[in-house]
């Protein structure tokens, strides 16, 4: 969506294909009753150097510091800042191991396996540039995770609203082959072809030999989530993300938003992503009862009410491993994974000109 606004303002004529009925592929909201709309997308930009500041610039979304912080709870009662300084290290040490395993896969490889080794290799090395100009270069200047300043159903709502003043031709329809030729790409959907001198496409689409659009790259994976509700005067931490790492029934608690609910009382509610569906977790109650103690929101927790559950599908982030390189007509842009590391990855990309 940045990318289509972004063009625009730029001059070119831009068609935006949408395969659901809605924009913002998986930052959406889930209606719930009495609640109203809840976000389900993270609740978490990571901090990269500059990162905010590119996205305010594409968006015209405005940042500002989450307050509190998010965190990590780990099960032995550990809660650590979510990122820190003395983090950025460890990630330039990760990423230069990756790069060394990549280098070894490569050199061992069979000579079929070595465009794919290939692929690996460069994504490695395009990860540890990565870390050393937007972690290691910013250490320094860190001063905490941003968010919308207005929360993050606003954030999709502007993108939204500036699509639909801006003129963009929205297209609902799956698309079903990309031909590419040397200046330009025939698109073919619901039995119509369109010719664009640039196609931007998602990482997870794949594009067999013949150009006809395929099953993502690879399998979506389920995740689980339920809406809860707490007595507002009973919570004592309203965090954007908490995030549990080593715990193997849930995987985050995001704050949502404080409302009166039908009843007359006040609520505080929260969006819980659960490891697996809420039916399978024996004890229910009482794990989410202690999960809340521990993460400090609330030490009543038991009086936690679950409003829904649903499960939503997301691609998982190895489809990088075998996304295709971009070519003059064809862009492939990362979508899967944290976005204002997306869009610093893309940053030529939305430094159009003429020219280009």
């Amino acid at each position: 969506m940045m990318m289509a606004l972004r063009l625009k303002r730029a001059g070119r004529s831009v068609v935006l294909f949408e395969s659901e009925d809605h924009l913002g592929g998986a930052w959406q909201v889930e209606t719930v009753d009495g609640i109203g709309p809840v976000e389900c997308a993270c609740h978490l930009l990571e901090w990269y150097s500059g990162g905010y500041h590119l996205l305010t610039e594409l968006s015209g979304v405005q940042f500002s510091k989450s307050n509190p912080q998010p965190v990590r709870v780990f099960p032995d009662g550990r809660v650590l800042p979510y990122t820190a300084r003395s983090d950025f290290p460890k990630a330039l040490y990760w990423a230069t191991r990756s790069l060394a395993a990549s280098l070894v896969r490569r050199a061992l490889a069979h000579p079929d396996q070595h465009e794919n080794r290939d692929l690996m290799l460069r994504d490695s090395w395009r990860h540890l540039l990565f870390q050393l100009r937007y972690r290691i270069s910013g250490t320094f200047a860190y001063d905490g995770i941003q968010r919308p300043a207005q929360g993050y159903i606003s954030f999709t709502e502007q993108l939204c609203a500036q699509i639909e003043r801006s003129g963009i031709n929205v297209v609902v329809s799956r698309i079903d082959s990309i031909d590419v030729r040397a200046n330009y790409a025939a698109l073919r959907y619901a039995g119509k072809v369109i010719e664009a001198t640039k196609v931007y496409v998602g990482e997870s689409t794949q594009i067999a030999a013949d150009g006809k659009i395929e099953e993502a790259a690879s399998e979506p994976e389920d995740y689980f989530h339920i809406v809860i509700g707490l007595p507002a005067d009973k919570v004592q931490l309203r965090s954007d993300y908490v995030h549990l790492p080593e715990d193997t029934l849930f995987h985050r608690i995001t704050y949502v938003r404080d409302c009166d609910l039908d009843n007359g009382t006040r609520s505080t509610i929260f969006l819980v992503q659960l490891r697996r569906a809420m039916g399978e977790i024996p004890d229910f109650e009482m794990q989410l009862s202690n999960l809340l103690s521990r993460c400090g929101i609330a030490r009543q927790a038991h009086i936690a009410t679950v409003h829904k559950e649903f499960t939503k599908r997301y691609m998982r982030r190895r489809a990088l491993d075998t996304a295709p390189l971009s070519g003059p007509v064809l862009h492939r842009l990362r979508t899967i994974g944290d976005l204002a590391r997306n869009v610093l990855l893309h940053a030529r990309d939305f430094q159009l000109n003429e020219r280009r």
